[in-house]
């Protein structure tokens, strides 16, 4: 399709507004304190110097006119055309570095997904520098052991997958960054390699071998899938709520700040260098079966996003969930990026009753309330032996499951 037909309808609700949902006006509200400081920002998200009220009506006359730009010229406006020329001029006056040459310098790529095999499923995740290959390791740590034998809200599943997760981030911390200055190791995605890191763990695999069958917010997701199991697994984000803040005035959007996950250690794989991506957490995934899609499924969440991905995922293969229900089930994260050595717990409130057995195994994770932020807005759509498709949305957050 054209981008004037793409685009049609983001202008319209652009021009005309949209009705601000819940989560929408409280992280405007969150954002506030660091972000008021930008006029043009605040100009946008801050109407009377306010944030929106939920319900209230947001109109982006400038945003809509950057759509319309996009529209006629094509995306190539935003590296090489009058778009970009809006831009540049927006970063020199909050004292920015990046010039024209830098924009018309930058080449998007197409990467292939990563995959693994979980119970029959092929189950595809983005590739680095993206850490989403994070899930595959852990599904295929998790295929050692029959989920199916523990309750899906005991202490002992929480126990084994605390366990399995910590040993999932170690490696992601050790192994994944943009793949032209780190490639992944051949053998990351390999069944051995995931036996081998439980045997290290002192984890009994002897019995669990039998068993196996051969592992606040910035960013959106959204699923879509037709009859016939063509689908979409997507998402996107601007990091670290609004991003930079940095609006160039008259385009009406927010500049990301992506390049906050690299670090200055110069000798860190994911060490800031000219020319290099940053380490990001998005993580999209779509499931197929005999080369049918199953599902398609994804969360915004930073770096949990892979933590909610496999409790999803496991809800749904090794339990039997619908996908509302699977979304709906009490979740943990376990928080810290790939520059902490430690990880800190989290439970939804619903899980308060295993505190005690959990604190015998050595955990001491912390409570938050039920439907909690912290957990990812996860959505999904999975599609039934019978043809029909069943669309999940997170109560978490505002999104919606529609069908047309």
């Amino acid at each position: 399709l054209e981008f004037k037909s793409l685009l049609s309808e983001a202008i319209h609700h652009a021009e005309r507004g949209f009705p601000v949902p819940y989560g929408y006006a409280h992280s405007v509200a969150s954002a506030r304190t660091t972000l008021e400081m930008y006029h043009n920002w605040a100009e946008i998200f801050l109407p009377g110097g306010e944030p929106p009220k939920p319900g209230s009506i947001l109109v982006q006359k400038d945003l809509a006119n950057t759509l319309k730009m996009i529209a006629e010229e094509g995306c190539q406006t935003y590296y090489e055309g009058n778009l970009l020329d809006r831009i540049i001029r927006g970063i020199e006056a909050e004292g920015g570095i990046l010039t024209e040459d830098d924009f018309r310098r930058h080449r998007s790529t197409w990467d292939e997904p990563l995959s693994t095999d979980y119970r029959g499923v092929k189950v595809y995740e983005t590739a680095p520098n993206s850490q989403a290959a994070t899930v595959l390791l852990w599904l295929n740590m998790l295929e050692y052991f029959d989920l199916s034998t523990y309750r899906p809200e005991s202490a002992e599943l929480l126990s084994l997958l605390f366990k399995t997760c910590t040993l999932a981030y170690k490696e992601r911390a050790r192994w994944i960054a943009d793949p032209d200055y780190l490639k992944l190791p051949t053998y990351f995605l390999s069944k051995d390699y995931a036996g081998k890191l439980l045997s290290e763990a002192d984890f009994n695999l002897g019995e669990a071998a039998a068993t196996r069958g051969v592992r606040e917010g910035d960013t959106t997701y959204f699923a879509v899938m037709n009859s016939d199991g063509e689908c979409a697994s997507v998402i996107q984000s601007n990091y670290m709520g609004f991003g930079s803040g940095v609006v160039p005035k008259g385009t009406g959007f927010v500049l990301h700040d992506r390049g906050c996950y690299f670090t200055l250690r110069r000798d860190h794989h994911n060490a800031l260098k000219p020319n290099k991506r940053p380490f990001h957490p998005l993580c999209a995934s779509i499931g197929l079966v005999d080369g049918d899609t199953r599902f398609c499924l994804g969360s915004m969440g930073g770096d949990v996003q892979p933590q909610v991905h496999v409790q999803l995922i496991t809800r749904l293969l090794d339990y039997g969930m619908d996908i509302q229900e699977a979304i709906d089930a009490p979740r943990w994260a376990a928080t810290g990026t790939i520059y902490d050595q430690n990880q800190e717990f989290y439970l939804e409130e619903d899980y308060a009753h295993l505190l005690p057995a959990l604190a015998s195994e050595g955990y001491r994770p912390k409570t938050t309330a039920r439907f909690s932020s912290l957990m990812g807005h996860a959505q999904g759509i999975v599609r039934l032996p019978s043809g029909a498709l069943m669309g999940g949305a997170d109560p978490r957050g505002d999104g919606a499951a529609i069908g047309y």
